[in-house]
């Protein structure tokens, strides 16, 4: 059993499976051409306005008195007077065999919310990858979320096609005969904490996807930060008979902002509000030194604005080691998490509530 995937800078990490239940260290995948697999990204971003913003696993290098891009061997250079920056397409992956031609292929999600297909055109056990293509949607928005059965006729058409792009982005695919059909369809989890459906109209190799249909809601932002646990965002899906009676069922993660839960006695909060009211107080005497230090840097050089520097910024690093000094003995006050929610399948016709 082999492990993928994706990244925050866009890039598949493949980690093939060894004895023991062990995995050896990741490689990057990659097209027959030898160019990395990013989808969206291993270029220059098309919408970064004044900037220069690379989309990828790279990173500055000093080129003369230039800095430029160094990604999988290559330099970029960006255009003249733009300053650069790097960012990621925060990939997600599924394998399936879209294409029904008996390997797997590449599903890849995108923080912008698009879909790409990257074909095998090699074997099952000898991946060769070709181009990836963003995958499209026909008809049109159905605005009807009922129950699943009633939402798959409503609203559709096959009025043309357009790039699928998952609503509030993060996309999170997986494919799954979900209707039952016969047919691959496409699920898919979304930054916004929800889960969409896309039917699969097509016949088995050539698939033709409807428009989405949510099958789980959005979170509700008053659930965000709450004790215990809530559902979280950047929902990423698995579809699977968890319960064993015939029907595909849900298991969606998540990622969540917790308030703590840590009681602390009385003796505890007085000592925590004195060191908050401590906090208060440098973070005060940092931003008043941090104006002073600003203001000299305006000031023409000599001798005495570099000595005046020299001790702002020694009283900076003391107050910034007392403050984390402060911060590492108070006890968290929000945590980060991911939980697992499990969505049974209910029979046709019956509710499709949680």
């Amino acid at each position: 059993m082999d492990l993928l995937s994706g990244s925050w800078p866009g890039e598949i990490y493949w980690f093939r499976g060894q004895p023991g239940r062990k995995f050896a260290a990741p490689e990057r995948l990659r097209h027959k051409d030898g160019t990395l697999i990013n989808c969206g990204g291993g270029r220059w971003s098309e919408s970064a306005g004044d900037m220069a913003i690379f989309v990828g696993g790279a990173e500055f290098q000093k080129k003369g008195d230039k800095t430029v891009i160094l990604y999988d061997g290559k330099t970029f250079e960006a255009p003249p007077g733009k300053s650069i920056g790097i960012t990621g397409t925060a990939s997600a992956v599924h394998a399936t065999d879209w294409d029904a031609d008996g390997d797997l292929d590449l599903l890849v999600g995108t923080i912008s919310g698009e879909i790409w297909l990257v074909p095998n055109e090699g074997k099952a056990d000898k991946p060769v990858f070709g181009q990836e293509t963003q995958l499209t949607v026909t008809g049109t928005q159905s605005n009807v979320l009922d129950t699943l059965w009633k939402s798959f006729v409503a609203g559709t058409s096959k009025s043309g096609s357009q790039v699928l792009r998952v609503p509030h982005g993060d996309a999170g695919p997986f494919a799954a005969d979900w209707d039952g059909d016969g047919l691959t369809d496409l699920l898919a989890g979304a930054g916004d904490g929800s889960v969409w459906f896309y039917r699969n109209i097509g016949q088995a190799g050539s698939p033709i996807l409807q428009q989405g249909v949510m099958l789980v809601p959005a979170v509700n932002a008053g659930e965000s930060a709450s004790k215990g646990p809530v559902r979280g965002v950047r929902a990423k899906i698995c579809v699977t008979d968890w319960n064993e009676d015939g029907r595909l069922d849900l298991l969606v993660g998540d990622f969540a902002t917790v308030q703590s839960m840590q009681e602390r006695t009385p003796d505890q909060k007085a000592k925590d509000d004195e060191l908050r009211s401590e906090l208060v107080t440098l973070q005060a005497q940092m931003n008043d030194l941090l104006k002073q230090r600003a203001q000299l840097h305006a000031n023409r050089e000599s001798e005495e604005k570099t000595k005046k520097l020299q001790e702002l910024n020694e009283e900076l690093k003391r107050l910034i080691n007392r403050m984390q000094e402060i911060r590492s003995q108070l006890p968290e006050q929000y945590t980060y998490h991911g939980w697992v929610w499990l969505y049974l399948r209910k029979p046709a016709g019956a509710s499709q509530n949680r």
